[in-house]
């Protein structure tokens, strides 16, 4: 039992570490992320650690998501979300309700997207997780901005705001500094962006938040005409997004210089971003044609493990039904044998070819039930091989049995008979003696 339980905790063990591996590869490397999440599975399931199928199924959609299979990526948090209710998981369900609102929220389901982060705001309030609801805050403002209902938005990313500000996450309040930035702008208060863009900006660190930020504030600085500011933040965006490969960003940097220069009669300058700019989008549109391969690819690894589940329940169900099968063959043989030995029971030939006939088909099944199990994997769950085999084994069992029936009836009719004269026997001196006393 301790080497069991001891087996249990490694692979539970293995499976927490397959999964933040996959995690870290799911945008780099869905492929990768798909083949430890396969392994991560199927310990899993052999050690029946629910939680682990559950983070393995969201780890899966992250790689999904990432290559943009939106639909497949929904079905597999929608699997997750079942695994983490079945267990009570409330920390894993408030993740996982957030990851399918904010799934809706791309696929422009705002409802939905706004009905499942309601529920992890609730959930996150209610275990006290102050840094899930911060998030599930900003997400939910988030909903409303896609929707331009901007007095919405601001409310609940302010909310996210003040959560990280309390919590001293800098990491948070960068995000939500964005967020609030471009809510701002949207509102036409172009100060109070300001203040939040340059909150988010760290010239230090040049992220997708800082670039984000500093294209931001070029646009502000544009709008109050100040070029040199928006020169200098709007260069900064472009030349760190063209450093770190970001090509989405330099493909929105260089069309704002693009059209700067175009507006300032600077034409070769304007020229020169505008085919940087075109570049950065073929190359995005490149991605996306790459994404898509990619998503056919991890769909046809989902299908296959897939196919490999089913056949491992088929096969645990077919051994299942092989003991019930064994175990009443056990018990009719047992009374075909008492039945041959019994020196009082006499058995018609009727009720012994019904017997004989029972046997045979229990016999024919768990033969059959035992050779689909051994070898329909070895021909890869071939119906056309698998029905030779069967047949095979008919033709083998059926003149078997004839014989094995003729010589059981033959034994029984011997039984019988010498039963019958035993009987008639006793009845003859019982008659003798009662003779004798007269």
């Amino acid at each position: 039992m301790r080497q069991q339980l001891q087996t249990r905790q490694d692979d539970t063990l293995r499976v927490i570490q397959l999964n933040r591996l996959g995690f870290l590869y799911h945008t780099s490397k869905p492929d990768s992320t798909m083949l430890l999440a396969k392994e991560a599975l199927l310990l899993a399931q052999k050690s029946n650690y629910i939680r682990g199928e559950a983070r393995t199924l969201s780890v899966m959609s992250n790689a999904f998501y990432a290559t943009g299979n939106y639909p497949k990526a929904l079905e597999l948090q929608l699997s997750a979300l079942k695994k983490y209710e079945s267990v009570d998981d409330w920390a894993g369900i408030s993740n996982t309700t957030g990851n399918i609102g904010n799934i809706h929220g791309v696929l422009g389901h705002y409802q939905e997207a706004l009905k499942y982060n309601s529920q992890t705001l609730d959930i996150k309030e209610k275990i006290g997780d102050k840094r899930g609801a911060a998030v599930a805050l900003a997400n939910i403002g988030q909903i409303y901005f896609a929707q331009s209902k901007l007095d919405s938005a601001r409310f609940y990313v302010l909310q996210s705001y003040d959560i990280a500000l309390r919590e001293r996450d800098i990491y948070r309040e960068r995000v939500t500094s964005l967020h609030l930035g471009g809510i701002y702008s949207d509102m036409d208060e172009q100060q109070m962006a300001l203040e939040y863009y340059k909150n988010a900006y760290d010239r230090h660190n040049p992220d997708n938040f800082s670039l984000m930020a500093a294209l931001g504030l070029a646009k502000i600085y544009k709008s109050k005409e100040l070029p040199d500011s928006m020169l200098h933040y709007a260069n900064y965006a472009y030349t760190k997004a063209e450093k770190e490969g970001l090509t989405d960003l330099v493909h929105l940097s260089g069309t704002f210089l693009a059209d700067y220069y175009k507006t300032q009669q600077v034409f070769d300058s304007a020229y020169a971003y505008l085919e940087i700019s075109l570049a950065a989008r073929d190359s995005l549109y490149n991605q996306e044609k790459r994404n898509k391969i990619q998503a056919l690819s991890l769909e046809e690894m989902a299908r296959q493990q897939e196919k490999e589940e089913a056949r491992a329940v088929l096969l645990q169900k077919q051994k299942t039904n092989l003991q019930y099968i064994a175990i009443a063959g056990v018990i009719v043989i047992f009374i075909l044998v008492f039945l041959l030995l019994s020196r009082s029971i006499i058995v018609s030939e009727k009720w012994l070819s019904y017997l004989g006939i029972f046997i045979l088909l229990l016999v024919f099944e768990f033969i059959n039930l035992y050779l689909a199990s051994q070898i329909a994997p070895v021909v890869n769950f071939s119906a056309v091989y698998t029905l030779i085999v069967m047949v095979i084994a008919a033709a083998i069992l059926v003149p078997m049995h004839h014989r094995i029936e003729a010589y059981i009836t033959k034994k029984m009719i011997e039984k019988n008979r010498k039963i019958k004269i035993a009987a008639a026997k006793k009845m003859l001196e019982k008659l003798d003696a009662e003779q004798a006393v007269e």
